[in-house]
């Protein structure tokens, strides 16, 4: 549950460019949320044990991994916020138009004739804008709230801007008593949907 202390402390972040994190797990009520204010302008991953928010990406340009500590709570943030001066922005630029309805269909076309001819898989999407008139503390909210079942998380670092997900996908689950681990793969190809078709290997 977004207490109001959270909230302001997402605001905060976002406004003075505070790397922070917020997340909840699957069917949990319970938001956890920390900053990083006296990060410096990389927010680089320890990845030695300690708890932190550890970000990657498929292509990562950077020479590191990227993590958010979790050096104040949302109310220790508060508290300190008037005397944090902000922060400088990544250089992100918005898109600022939609993509083109006929454009979107004419390239989904193109992309299925080249699936057909050499086979493998893509994900073609379509930039849709808008302007939001909300804080962004109530947009994160209620995205939280609509998917209760998954792992849902935000978080604003210097070098990604803020991001918000939700994903069903379990990274990591740990059995201690019989030392193993389960992970789940949703992103896998099946040539066919008959069960005679085996999943890949992923």
């Amino acid at each position: 549950m977004f207490t109001d202390d959270i909230k302001r402390a997402i605001d905060t972040c976002i406004s003075l460019n505070i790397p922070f994190a917020v997340y909840s797990t699957p069917s949990d009520n319970n938001i956890t949320f920390f900053a990083n204010p006296s990060s410096p302008e990389e927010s680089k991953a320890y990845l030695d044990g300690r708890n932190e928010f550890v970000v990657n990406f498929f292509n990562n340009d950077y020479p590191y991994t990227i993590g958010i500590q979790p050096e104040t709570t949302a109310s220790e943030l508060l508290q300190i916020s008037p005397n944090i001066e902000p922060k400088a922005y990544p250089e992100i630029s918005p898109w600022t138009r939609d993509t083109e309805y006929l454009q979107y269909c004419s390239q989904a076309h193109q992309i299925i004739q080249e699936l057909k001819r050499a086979g493998g898989k893509t994900v073609l999407s379509r930039v849709i804008t808008g302007v939001m008139i909300r804080k962004n503390s109530d947009v994160i909210e209620e995205y939280f709230n609509c998917n209760p079942n998954a792992f849902c998380y935000a978080y604003m670092t210097r070098e990604t801007g803020c991001w918000l997900g939700a994903t069903p996908e379990i990274l990591y689950k740990h059995k201690r008593e019989n030392k193993y681990f389960e992970t789940m793969s949703l992103a896998g190809t099946r040539l066919n949907s008959m069960h005679e078709y085996p999943w890949d290997y992923k």
